[in-house]
């Protein structure tokens, strides 16, 4: 009898655990600079239900001291999670001044129920003088994958201006992201700088659980209250 209830209860607490348990993943994501962000290395951290990982942050003017990660929500639209770059140094005057940062990660989803199926770009700059130009343009590329046909793009010039865009796309559950933040300023007198890049993907809520996993629990509740019973 001792030993029924035993198993009774290992199924139920079996049940239990399909439900509700979450693999453990990467610490919280916290505001930092480029090279705390770096450091995360593959283990990487998470925000929201998406772990960011393998930052690599490369630009010859900007330092990573003036390259400051802000994780968040809602920051482009209600029920998105990402981040947000502020940007000290990427600037640039003419003639013939240019210069960039390129930003590579990689972001994956927690629950392999889910899949990321768009990603948003935003950007703060501009550029003064027919010669200047600020602009940011990135590929998504899931891993083992051709890259996602569509190329993010935004920026800022005397003639168009263009701050935000945004991809949608079959899901996938890991991207690796490239994204190259440049200015321009080709004349005498022009001007061009980037001041911060937000980027985000959709937060998915937590799912209904499956049918199997429902009658797995009732089994096993079923099985303990028998067992009490005949106790």
């Amino acid at each position: 009898m001792r030993k029924q209830l035993q198993w009774a209860m290992v199924g139920a607490t079996l049940a239990l655990a399909g439900l509700g348990a979450r693999p453990a993943h990467a610490v919280s994501c916290a505001t930092g600079d480029a090279a705390s962000y770096e450091a995360l290395g593959a283990g990487g951290c998470t925000i929201g239900d998406k772990t960011f990982s393998n930052f690599n942050f490369s630009s010859v003017a900007v330092t990573d001291a003036n390259v400051i990660v802000t994780p968040g929500q809602n920051i482009l639209t209600q029920g998105d999670i990402g981040f947000g770059l502020t940007i000290n140094g990427l600037t640039t005057i003419g003639p013939g001044g240019s210069t960039d940062l390129l930003l590579k990660y990689t972001v994956s989803v927690n629950d392999p129920d889910f899949l990321i199926s768009d990603a948003h770009l935003a950007f703060t700059g501009g550029a003064f003088g027919p010669g200047g130009l600020a602009l940011v343009t990135e590929t998504l590329c899931p891993p083992n994958q051709p890259c996602i046909n569509k190329i993010l793009k935004v920026f800022d010039s005397p003639t168009a201006t263009q701050v935000s865009d945004v991809a949608n796309f079959n899901g996938v559950p890991t991207l690796n992201i490239s994204k190259d933040m440049q200015v321009f300023a080709l004349g005498a007198g022009n001007f061009a700088s980037i001041s911060g890049v937000d980027q985000t993907f959709t937060q998915i809520d937590t799912p209904v659980p499956e049918p199997s996993s429902l009658l797995l629990l009732g089994s096993g509740l079923l099985g303990l209250a028998v067992v009490a019973r005949r106790k």
